[in-house]
């Protein structure tokens, strides 16, 4: 975790029908190579790859199991779309003692790989999120970022876009759980260097809708592309 941070944006986690179709098109847009997979995922019904871009990771997943949850997701949103975002705490008993406070729902309370994990159901703050308390020495589950092919075109994802009844309400709610810093435009939260905007649903398909990129060129901002559902916007 970056430090002086307690709680850091991780990775965001999009969900396809077809990830090889979805890998060669992210490939392809942020310049990166092929990125990590992970067998154990096939324990639990979905096949993965993981992409780096400068200190955040873009996790792709495909259920393989007929009636997996992510088959509900796909059907919700109409097709491929981003699905979750995934952070670490370093407290993760405060964090679940603050939620529970505020009667927000935890559709998960366990462990994973011998670390605590939480996840919020959606309806809490939009989309997923799951965070972690971790404490390895050698960084996070997703590897070691030498381990990476580093994006061509990518600094790194300074954000994203969340559609949502209530921008302002939802914001406040995640400040104060999470203890992030609320923008002064009230629709904003930051965490460290990354910032999640609350945009009004408008009655559409409430979640994740876009990332925000930093690019090496600044030639590229303006640049967009929506894949797996998702803007991948150069800002």
């Amino acid at each position: 975790m970056p430090q002086g941070l307690d709680t850091a944006i991780r990775h965001f986690v999009l969900t396809t029908e077809n990830i090889a179709r979805t890998s060669g098109e992210l490939h392809e847009w942020l310049g990166v190579g092929q990125g990590q997979t992970h067998s154990y995922t096939l324990e639990y019904g979905f096949v993965n790859e993981i992409v780096m871009l400068g200190t955040s990771f873009v996790e792709l997943g495909q259920p393989i199991w007929a009636g997996h949850r992510l088959h509900g997701v796909l059907e919700d949103r109409g097709g491929d779309c981003a699905q979750m975002i995934v952070l670490e705490t370093d407290d993760a008993v405060a964090l679940r003692e603050r939620a529970l406070a505020r009667n927000f729902t935890l559709v998960k309370d366990k462990e994973f790989q011998g670390q605590k994990v939480l996840q919020f159901d959606p309806e809490v703050f939009g989309t997923r999120f799951e965070t972690y308390e971790y404490h390895l020495p050698d960084g996070w589950w997703t590897g070691r970022p030498e381990n990476y092919t580093p994006s061509t075109v990518v600094e790194d994802v300074l954000g994203a876009d969340i559609a949502v009844g209530h921008p302002a309400q939802t914001a406040a709610r995640i400040a104060e759980v999470y203890r992030a810093k609320l923008d002064a435009d009230g629709t904003s939260v930051h965490f460290g260097d990354k910032t999640l905007h609350f945009v009004p649903a408008d009655g559409g398909w409430e979640g994740l809708t876009a990332l925000n990129l930093a690019a090496l060129d600044p030639a590229r901002r303006g640049d967009s592309r929506t894949i797996c559902g998702t803007e991948f916007r150069f800002v």
